[in-house]
């Protein structure tokens, strides 16, 4: 193998694992802002990362409203809940939180399961929060593992 070749494989090499420690860097980034929701026995948690909300515009002192409209913002959580529940139809909006988190602000926005007949024997209704990130980004609601659940952060 020429010597010229030799380095260009050794420069290669160097590029790939710097990716590599990048992107597992970027899959390790902290967690700044953490939203849970019930339903029907599973908690689900919306995290927001400190890389997720750097791509979130800054909602700045001088603008009077919010780079991402409410409405929007609404629409956003609607189509992240669709995803979770099998009829969005029989959630109603309870309110829209504007949150702030650190320098920037995210909506939560959550939602009030209809009324009905089985309701769970403490006869709540369902509640629901979708975080909403001012870039229009509705944040992945994910399903805590049993194991993960009896883990509080209050116990350790």
């Amino acid at each position: 193998m020429s010597r010229t070749r030799l380095l260009m494989c050794r420069a290669c090499l160097v590029i790939l694992a710097s990716l590599c420690l990048s992107a597992a860097a970027r899959a390790q980034s902290p967690v700044v802002f953490l939203q849970f929701s019930y339903h029907e026995g599973k908690q689900y948690e919306s995290k927001v990362t400190i890389e997720t909300l750097e791509s979130s515009p800054v909602w700045t002192d001088g603008q009077e409203n919010p780079p991402l409209a409410a409405r929007r913002a609404v629409e956003l959580a609607s189509a992240r809940l669709s995803k979770i529940v099998p009829d969005v139809s029989k959630w109603g909006l309870q309110r829209i939180l504007l949150q702030p988190v650190g320098a920037k602000w995210v909506y939560v926005v959550e939602f009030l399961e209809a009324p009905r007949d089985n309701l769970p024997l403490d006869g709540r209704r369902g509640t629901f929060s979708v975080v909403v990130l001012m870039s229009g980004e509705a944040v992945e609601l994910t399903v805590r593992t049993p194991d993960a659940q009896k883990e509080r952060p209050e116990d350790r």
